[in-house]
């Protein structure tokens, strides 16, 4: 008897589905003699609900069924966040290319000419049972780490983007995503479906590459929330294409504008207007917008510019931005800036 493989659990669970009419009793006892708890299954489209339950090591699929095709459930299964990331091996009776050609196009991670040797099935078994191991194990600790960033404010959840699906958050993220867009899971805001499909196609920096992540900022009250597009967690190091299915991860953080405007005060010696007003110049407002929002005058607005101007040392608009984002962002006034 072969040593068994054990991916996550011992011991390792196949999910094998084919029609009763195929020989399988052979195929069925060598598998478990080799360690492997089989999952038997007839029905076809039962599969992607079996497998979404079970959470199988890897699937093993008759390509032929009776009154269906095999590359449907493989389709299926792929369309699925809860069933996307299972192995499937698809078990062929036709070899020809274009049989081939649609076994990868639908999802299969690999495929054997019926009737299979046990030996073939068993090397390829184990070598993507061990790579759906090692990848489940890389993103249980990554997201085990995002959650762990909770803890410090940092909100994660990881968006695929061509289906906009909500494929993972932290508590924190879901909480956030509430009370600033008013959605639950799975649903993605619109503005943030907007922002990363902007982004992505080139209008912001590119996010994974050189350069600061691509941000949102949305203002609720007296605070902010501040998000960054990041790539996705493969760790490849450049970043996926906008359409891949694995998803991307999104970084959120609260930020509150007084404890900003605060931190701006002490840092450069300003009265508590004149922080405010400092504050919505690093943010870009125009004096008549400031005005709007403090419910003061454009001419009252310009005088507290003058006043901070003389404080910071500057002349315009632009370099009083700047010494709030340099010299501020030593400490914590600046880093709620960014």
């Amino acid at each position: 008897m072969s040593e068994p493989i054990i991916p996550r659990r011992v011991p390792p669970v196949l999910l094998l589905a084919t029609p009763a009419c195929e020989p399988l009793q052979a195929m069925q006892e060598g598998l478990e003699e080799s360690g492997y708890q089989v999952d038997l299954v007839h029905d076809g489209s039962s599969v992607p609900q079996r497998a979404a339950q079970t959470q199988p090591d890897a699937i093993v699929l008759a390509a032929d069924w009776p009154d269906a095709s095999g590359l449907d459930w493989v389709r299926w299964l792929r369309q699925s966040s809860a069933t996307s990331h299972l192995p499937v091996l698809l078990l062929l009776n036709d070899e020809s290319e274009a049989s081939v050609a649609s076994a990868y196009r639908a999802g299969a991670w690999d495929h054997l000419l019926m009737p299979a040797r046990m030996t073939d099935l068993l090397a390829r078994l184990q070598v993507h049972c061990r790579a759906a191991r090692a990848a489940r194990e890389q993103a249980q600790m990554n997201r085990q780490a995002l959650s762990a960033l909770d803890a410090f404010g940092y909100a994660s959840l990881t968006i695929r983007l061509p289906d906009a699906c909500l494929l993972w958050q932290t508590p924190l993220a879901q909480d956030l995503l509430w009370r600033y867009f008013g959605t639950r899971p799975p649903i993605v805001p619109e503005p943030v479906l907007r922002w990363m499909k902007r982004s992505l196609q080139g209008a912001d920096a590119a996010p994974g590459r050189l350069g600061e992540p691509a941000q949102l900022h949305v203002d609720r009250g007296g605070s902010r929330l501040s998000l960054r597009l990041h790539g996705s967690l493969d760790g490849q190091g450049e970043p996926p294409e906008p359409g891949r299915s694995d998803g991307w991860l999104v970084v959120m953080a609260e930020q509150s504008i007084a404890v900003t405007q605060q931190s701006l005060g002490k840092c450069f010696g300003l009265t508590a207007r004149e922080a405010e007003v400092l504050y919505w110049v690093t943010q870009g407002k125009t004096n008549r917008d400031i005005g709007d929002i403090l419910g003061s005058s454009p001419a009252t607005v310009k005088k507290h510019t003058e006043r901070l101007y003389a404080k910071l040392g500057v002349e315009t608009r632009t370099a009083a931005a700047a010494m709030a984002f340099g010299r501020g962002g030593r400490g914590q006034a600046g880093s709620l800036l960014h």
